[in-house]
């Protein structure tokens, strides 16, 4: 029984406390949003309508039973967004977007 606890926390401590990135600040991510996004995106719950009509509003991606910060890691990381380009959000920032969509869901 010793051993097992002494095996577990020299595990734990070896793989460290979990990320902030996995816990994303919503109000921060509104925000990102606002300066990243919002040229193709609605990014607040009204209006409905996105300006462009192939981007989707951001109520509707939170609607999407896959949006995670997992997701949206690879819609950062690959096509289709051209009009992103020049955009490499860190781990923490697409947690803190996630975050934001969260508050989103209906």
């Amino acid at each position: 029984m010793r051993v097992s606890v002494l095996a577990l926390a020299m595990g734990l401590a070896a793989v460290g406390p979990l990320g902030a990135a996995e816990y994303g600040d919503a109000a921060e991510g509104e925000l990102l949003a606002k300066t990243w996004c919002a040229n193709c995106h609605v990014v607040e719950a009204e209006p409905s309508q996105a300006d462009s009509l192939q981007a989707p509003t951001f109520k509707a991606l939170a609607a999407q039973p896959d949006m995670s910060v997992e997701r949206l890691t690879i819609i950062f990381a690959n096509p289709p967004h051209p009009a992103m380009d020049g955009i490499s959000p860190s781990r923490q920032q697409i947690a803190d977007i996630a975050a934001y969509l969260e508050t989103l869901k209906d």
